[in-house]
């Protein structure tokens, strides 16, 4: 692959073929895309304004009828200047052809001076005109969100849990679970379902049984799920850097993670038990023998306050 530019008319400059193609700028997160390569569900827009190809301005040696199977859009409110990513549908023939309508998100200033520019460049398409439509703004807002909230070390289980919660108002969630990679063969932005990878596991949770209470309060009906991991009894284990990211699956088969979290068990370890976290004194020292100490011979141990809750003695 090598690198392409546009003329400011829209035409694409020489490429001089190389052996080697661009560098690797660096590994797309999909939770960072924004709607520019999403497609609008045009029943969410209103106050539709339509444009006739015959009154649009062209630049250098554009045309009306000519290549551009994907294009680019600029708009004057576009902040990046990055431009919005324009596909065109498909056709079998030319007994449909032209008769496809592409569909994009553009951001626009405010106020009614703007300009929206469309760039085409590979495969053929004909623009008879353009429409813009604002979206509804009465629609109530209903959004999908998750987040990480902490995490736990049960000596019962013998394992640590990590707790997150998601907010689904609009019944959009069809699977949502924790991706988990150890730090030293994977960054932050490898943890996400698309990018397969031995260091990085991932699992669902069931999504009719969540915690009996929503750990988010800021969430629309939110609902709170765990998952607990077994730990590996060894000192490098408790000392590796572990990450984690909450992720949900939605009905339209895109994909939604919380921010990536990152953390190790015997720090977790230490700051439970230092602040007394363990629900009783097995558990407290659970974390002190079979943790803290197996990093840290050193370590000292905290005394365990009985002072959670006390029950009055009748005289």
């Amino acid at each position: 692959m090598d690198e392409v530019t546009f003329r400011e008319d829209g035409s694409i400059q020489k490429v001089e073929q190389t052996k080697r193609g661009v560098e690797n700028v660096d590994v797309v997160n999909p939770a960072d895309l924004t709607g520019n390569n999403s497609k609008p569900n045009p029943e969410d827009f209103v106050e539709t304004t339509n444009y006739s190809a015959a009154e649009a301005t062209l630049f250098g040696d554009a045309q009306l009828e000519g290549d551009g199977a994907t294009g680019l859009v600029h708009s004057s409110g576009d902040a990046s200047g990055d431009g919005y990513f324009l596909k065109f549908d498909k056709t079998s023939g030319w007994s449909d052809y032209g008769k496809g309508v592409a569909r994009c998100f553009v951001d626009l200033k405010a106020g009614s001076d703007n300009t929206v520019k469309v760039i085409c460049g590979m495969g053929g398409v004909n623009i008879t005109g353009m429409s813009i439509s604002l979206k509804n703004q009465s629609q109530p807002v209903s959004r999908t969100e998750i987040s990480l909230n902490g995490s736990q070390i049960s000596d019962v289980l013998e394992g640590f849990r990590i707790v997150f919660s998601v907010s689904d108002p609009a019944n959009e969630i069809q699977e949502t679970g924790m991706i988990y990679g150890l730090m030293d063969y994977v960054t932050k932005e490898n943890l996400i379902l698309e990018r397969k990878q031995k260091s990085v596991y991932a699992y669902s949770v069931n999504l009719a049984k969540p915690l009996s209470r929503c750990y988010e309060t800021g969430f629309d009906q939110g609902k709170s799920y765990a998952l607990t991991m077994k730990l590996l009894k060894n000192r490098d284990f408790y000392t590796s850097e572990i990450g984690v990211r909450a992720y949900a699956k939605l009905k339209d088969g895109s994909v939604i993670y919380s921010n990536p979290g990152v953390f190790n068990i015997y720090h977790l370890a230490d700051v439970l038990h230092q602040n007394q976290k363990m629900s009783n004194l097995q558990g407290h020292d659970y974390l002190y023998q079979q943790i803290l100490t197996k990093v840290n011979p050193n370590y000292q141990y905290c005394d365990y306050h009985w002072n959670h809750g006390i029950a009055i003695l009748d005289e």
